[in-house]
C-alpha cells in the first residue's frame, strides 16, 4: 500500500486516495494504491507495480518509499498484513484520485463510511506520527528508514 503525503502543516497533512473501481465490499471507496505481494516481489516491488497497474504511473526508481508500518487485520475469514509505505511523490494524476486533508485532531472522523475500516486505523496512527515530527521540528525523519 502507497499513501502519497504532501502539505503537511501545523494543523493537518494531504494523503491521496482512489475510488477503489471493482465491484465487492469496498466498491466506492476511497482507498490508497496497493494489492497483493507476487511470487518473487518484495513488498517494495509489489507496490511499486501496483502504484503502476492502478494509477497507470511509474514511480521514478529515486523515488523513495518509506515503509511505515506493518499492519495485520482480518475480514471475511481472510487474514491479511498490509505492507504501508509512505512517500513525499506529488505527481498524481488528477483524473485518478484526489487529495483529502486530514486535521490532527480529528483524524480520519470525516470520513466515516467513504474509506475501508482498515485505513481509519492506518490514517490515525499516521496523524499522530506526523504531528509528532511536526511539532518535534523532525520531518525531515519521515523520509528516512
Amino acid at each position: 500500500m502507497a499513501i502519497f503525503i504532501k502539505d503537511v502543516e501545523a494543523e493537518s497533512f494531504k494523503v491521496w486516495t482512489q475510488v477503489r473501481l471493482e465491484e465487492g465490499a469496498l466498491y466506492g471507496k476511497l482507498e490508497f494504491p496497493g494489492g497483493k505481494i507476487e511470487v518473487g516481489e518484495t513488498p517494495e516491488g509489489a507496490c511499486r507495480r501496483e502504484v503502476h497497474e492502478e494509477v497507470d504511473l511509474l514511480l521514478p526508481q529515486d523515488e523513495k518509499l518509506v515503509l511505515f508500518k506493518y499492519q495485520d487485520y482480518s475480514v471475511e475469514h481472510k487474514n491479511i498484513c498490509l505492507f504501508v509505505f509512505i512517500s513525499k511523490f506529488q505527481d498524481l494524476p488528477a483524473e485518478k484520485g484526489q487529495w483529502l486533508t486530514i486535521p490532527y485532531n480529528e483524524k480520519s472522523a470525516s470520513l466515516q463510511g467513504k474509506i475501508p475500516p482498515i485505513n481509519h486505523v492506518i490514517i490515525d496512527d499516521l496523524a499522530v506520527y506526523i504531528k509528532t515530527q511536526f511539532e518535534q521540528g523532525a520531518l525531515q525523519y519521515l523520509w528516512q528508514q
